[in-house]
Protein backbone atom coordinates (compact mmCIF):
# COMPACT_ATOMS: atom_id res chain seq x y z
CA UNK A 1 0.00 0.00 0.00
CA UNK A 2 2.77 2.29 0.75
CA UNK A 3 4.52 2.20 -2.44
CA UNK A 4 1.23 2.14 -4.36
CA UNK A 5 0.06 5.69 -2.33
CA UNK A 6 4.09 6.90 -2.57
CA UNK A 7 3.69 6.67 -6.33
CA UNK A 8 0.86 7.92 -6.91
CA UNK A 9 1.07 10.74 -4.48
CA UNK A 10 4.79 11.74 -6.61
CA UNK A 11 2.93 11.12 -10.10
CA UNK A 12 0.19 13.11 -8.66
CA UNK A 13 2.75 16.09 -7.21
CA UNK A 14 4.50 16.21 -10.58
CA UNK A 15 1.74 16.68 -12.19
CA UNK A 16 0.15 19.63 -10.01
CA UNK A 17 3.75 21.38 -10.17
CA UNK A 18 4.47 21.03 -14.05
CA UNK A 19 1.42 21.59 -15.58
CA UNK A 20 1.91 25.16 -16.12
CA UNK A 21 5.58 25.28 -15.59
CA UNK A 22 8.88 24.88 -18.41
CA UNK A 23 11.00 21.96 -18.49
CA UNK A 24 13.88 25.36 -16.82
CA UNK A 25 11.54 26.27 -14.50
CA UNK A 26 10.67 22.76 -12.33
CA UNK A 27 12.29 22.45 -9.25
CA UNK A 28 15.07 20.71 -9.06
CA UNK A 29 15.33 19.93 -5.32
CA UNK A 30 12.41 20.66 -2.59
CA UNK A 31 12.83 23.50 0.26
CA UNK A 32 12.09 22.95 3.73
CA UNK A 33 8.97 24.57 3.34
CA UNK A 34 7.72 22.50 0.57
CA UNK A 35 9.17 19.17 1.70
CA UNK A 36 6.82 20.22 5.39
CA UNK A 37 4.02 20.53 2.95
CA UNK A 38 4.48 17.46 1.42
CA UNK A 39 4.50 15.81 4.72
CA UNK A 40 1.21 17.34 5.64
CA UNK A 41 -0.14 16.34 2.70
CA UNK A 42 0.86 12.63 2.75
CA UNK A 43 -0.14 11.92 6.36
CA UNK A 44 -3.44 13.33 5.37
CA UNK A 45 -3.46 10.87 2.93
CA UNK A 46 -2.62 8.59 4.85
CA UNK A 47 -5.20 8.87 7.31
CA UNK A 48 -7.78 8.96 5.21
CA UNK A 49 -6.70 5.37 3.46
CA UNK A 50 -5.57 4.01 6.36
CA UNK A 51 -6.73 4.92 10.07
CA UNK A 52 -5.96 7.68 12.36
CA UNK A 53 -3.59 6.07 14.43
CA UNK A 54 -1.84 4.76 11.40
CA UNK A 55 -0.31 8.46 10.74
CA UNK A 56 3.23 8.67 10.16
CA UNK A 57 3.71 12.32 11.15
CA UNK A 58 1.77 15.14 13.30
CA UNK A 59 0.99 17.87 11.88
CA UNK A 60 3.80 20.02 12.01
CA UNK A 61 6.10 17.31 10.60
CA UNK A 62 7.51 15.90 13.86
CA UNK A 63 7.97 11.79 14.22
CA UNK A 64 5.39 10.04 16.31
CA UNK A 65 7.11 7.68 18.08
CA UNK A 66 4.88 7.85 21.70
CA UNK A 67 1.84 7.04 18.83
CA UNK A 68 4.30 3.94 17.20
CA UNK A 69 5.38 2.99 20.55
CA UNK A 70 1.59 2.75 22.11
CA UNK A 71 0.54 0.81 18.60
CA UNK A 72 3.34 -1.12 19.11
CA UNK A 73 2.50 -2.02 22.89
CA UNK A 74 -0.67 -2.35 21.56
CA UNK A 75 -0.33 -4.42 18.68
CA UNK A 76 2.51 -7.09 21.12
CA UNK A 77 -0.54 -7.27 23.47
CA UNK A 78 -2.98 -8.42 20.65
CA UNK A 79 -0.16 -10.73 19.14
CA UNK A 80 -0.12 -12.06 22.57
CA UNK A 81 -3.52 -12.91 23.10
CA UNK A 82 -3.24 -14.66 20.03
CA UNK A 83 -0.52 -16.71 20.66
CA UNK A 84 -2.49 -17.32 24.06
CA UNK A 85 -5.44 -18.69 21.94
CA UNK A 86 -3.45 -20.88 19.48
CA UNK A 87 -1.41 -22.20 22.16
CA UNK A 88 -5.01 -23.11 23.92
CA UNK A 89 -6.72 -24.32 20.85
CA UNK A 90 -3.56 -26.57 20.05
CA UNK A 91 -3.19 -27.77 23.69
CA UNK A 92 -7.39 -28.68 22.84
CA UNK A 93 -6.50 -30.39 19.51
CA UNK A 94 -2.85 -31.96 21.23
CA UNK A 95 -5.36 -33.22 24.06
CA UNK A 96 -8.27 -34.47 22.02
CA UNK A 97 -6.06 -36.53 19.74
CA UNK A 98 -4.61 -37.93 22.34
CA UNK A 99 -7.50 -39.12 23.67
CA UNK A 100 -8.54 -40.47 20.21
CA UNK A 101 -5.15 -41.63 19.82
CA UNK A 102 -5.97 -43.60 23.61
CA UNK A 103 -8.79 -44.97 22.52
CA UNK A 104 -7.95 -46.32 19.23
CA UNK A 105 -5.20 -47.95 21.23
CA UNK A 106 -7.70 -49.62 23.60
CA UNK A 107 -9.84 -50.45 21.06
CA UNK A 108 -7.31 -52.74 19.04
CA UNK A 109 -6.42 -53.84 22.51
CA UNK A 110 -9.89 -54.69 23.61
CA UNK A 111 -9.78 -56.26 19.91
CA UNK A 112 -6.82 -58.25 20.92
CA UNK A 113 -8.29 -59.53 24.54
CA UNK A 114 -11.40 -61.04 22.66
CA UNK A 115 -9.19 -62.56 19.74
CA UNK A 116 -7.04 -64.16 22.63
CA UNK A 117 -10.61 -64.72 25.00
CA UNK A 118 -11.92 -66.50 21.70
CA UNK A 119 -8.98 -68.64 20.99
CA UNK A 120 -8.65 -69.68 24.81
CA UNK A 121 -12.07 -70.64 24.75
CA UNK A 122 -11.99 -72.20 21.30
CA UNK A 123 -8.68 -74.44 22.98
CA UNK A 124 -10.79 -75.54 26.05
Amino acid sequence: IKSMLGTQFRKEYWESHTVNSTPSTQPSHLSVQNMKNLAKELDLKLRSVLSPNASILHMDGQDTKEKAQQHDKRRGRQGDEEVAALRLISEAEIRSFRASEKDRVLASDRTKIVALAKSATAQW
